[in-house]
């Protein structure tokens, strides 16, 4: 299913239905609501059915209404269509509303693409097992013969697995009059998984093509095209055991702005995964879900990472330690709001870095009265799978949020240029008292409550 919005608040949609045993597509069905969303009668063109079911249909809408259909055919063939506003076939465009490109022998597609330039031309774009290739036409549907080669243009590769996986690429037409490709890849027999960026001039020039951020885990791709022909990029990540979401900056030369964040990386704390991202100049909003639900949010697009401190408080009737990177809150503390007897020991240690921290509650009654703090991972993980097979009439810890953001250890042993935050426990449970842990930069300050029977757990977290 497609969709796509008109600056009058109308929406088309296209959406087709499988049939047959190998999921063949049987109809392709588009309607078109106007802003008050109500359905445009009369509005059905008839669109050429795709390869399968499960092909990327391009779909785009200019501002006077006409639809701009795309899709490829099992017969070998990409097919561009146009209709006028009402659905019917227009008649000055290519052939009773309809352009054919033939494919080489040999390659499939399931991934069509398109974007609608300035001057009323199109580009329209389908990766094959074998190719990424562009067709541009004018508003008529002739080719743009100044483009590539009589108005196509091509990409080699080995894109047999991107086929067979399924992903859809994506299509940007840049603010210097470029065309970006971002194609999710993985070569065959390969475990690898990147993406690449292919960047075409605008008469179908190519300019460079750059494979980046390939590793082993398993990545999905997002894209903001900018007003200064870079391209904003949310990298969702997942492997066996954690899942994670961070923006980069792809500069017009095809390189990351390694100023940007972290070393070119501008981590989302919290967010497992990224569905969209839109421009809000100068801001960025970003959809995407965290662990619990769906996530909207908005982010300067400087970069810029701000490190707050995490400042460590105690309680002298408790003997409690805390520890919390809201100021808001540290100052709520400090007035009185958390109950006497607490106050600041000048400890703190900054946040910053690549993971987000989980915070843990867990009650007055039946407790412990106390906060836990674990880098997002498998302890935070089964902390939430114990909550949920646990009744609140028992002791259990109680997931808060995302507190803040740091990096962890490998083996104990921090990454250059980070201090090691550890992390010391009261024994609490077996000593039959609230469990509570104190968390330090100051190897002294964990030596101190050691010296009182606390057990030292190690490096918990390293601090920039």
């Amino acid at each position: 299913m497609r969709a796509a919005s008109q600056k009058s608040g109308a929406i088309t949609v296209v959406t087709g239905t499988a049939a047959g045993s190998f999921g063949q597509v049987g109809t392709v069905t588009a309607f078109r609501l106007d802003s008050a969303g109500i359905l445009l009668a009369g509005f059905a063109p008839s669109l050429t059915s795709p390869s399968s079911a499960n092909t990327d249909i391009a779909l785009g809408v200019r501002p006077d209404g006409h639809l701009l259909y795309g899709t490829t055919t099992s017969g070998g063939t990409a097919v561009l269509q146009q209709t006028m506003p009402d659905g019917t076939p227009d008649l000055n465009f290519g052939t009773s509303g309809k352009i054919e490109f033939a494919l080489s022998a040999g390659e499939q597609s399931l991934h069509a693409e398109l974007v609608l330039l300035g001057d009323g031309s199109v580009v329209f774009a389908v990766l094959t097992t074998q190719n990424l290739r562009l067709y541009k036409v004018d508003s008529h549907g002739l080719p743009v013969v100044l483009f590539g080669a009589g108005g196509q243009f091509a990409y080699a590769a080995d894109f047999a697995n991107a086929f067979a996986i399924g992903i859809p690429f994506s299509l940007l037409s840049l603010s210097d009059g470029s065309l970006l490709a971002g194609i999710h890849n993985r070569p065959s027999g390969s475990s690898i998984e990147s993406l690449i960026v292919i960047r075409i001039s605008n008469n179908g020039v190519l300019i460079g093509a750059n494979n980046l951020l390939a590793d082993q885990s398993s990545n999905t791709w997002n894209f903001a095209v900018l007003p200064d022909a870079s391209v904003m990029i949310a990298r969702s990540r997942s492997d066996l055991t954690t899942r994670s979401a961070a923006l980069y900056r792809l500069l017009p030369n095809n390189s990351f702005d390694t100023s940007f964040g972290v070393d070119g990386a501008y981590p989302l704390p919290g967010m497992l995964s990224v569905d969209a991202l839109a421009l809000d100049s100068p801001r960025l909003l970003v959809a995407g879900q965290d662990a619990t639900s769906a996530v909207l949010a908005r982010y300067n697009l400087s970069g810029a990472l701000v490190s707050m401190p995490v400042v460590e408080f105690y309680n002298t009737h408790l003997d409690h330690y805390f520890i919390t990177a809201d100021a808001n809150e540290a100052a709520g503390i400090d007035g009185g709001s958390a109950g006497p007897g607490w106050v600041r020991t000048g400890n703190s240690f900054k946040s910053g870095g690549s993971t987000p921290v989980c915070r843990f509650y867990g009650s007055q009654v039946p407790g412990p009265n106390s906060h836990f703090y674990t880098l997002a991972g498998f302890e935070c993980d089964g902390l939430k799978q114990l909550q949920a097979i646990t009744p609140a009439t028992q002791k259990r810890w109680n997931f808060e949020s995302l507190d803040f953001i740091s990096t962890p250890p490998t083996n104990g042993i921090c990454p250059t240029g980070t201090v090691p935050v550890y992390r010391a426990y009261n024994n609490g449970f077996a000593r039959g008292i609230d469990s509570n842990h104190r968390f330090s930069s100051e190897a002294a300050a964990i030596q101190e409550v050691v010296t009182r029977g606390w057990i030292n757990e190690g490096v918990a977290m390293c601090a920039p």
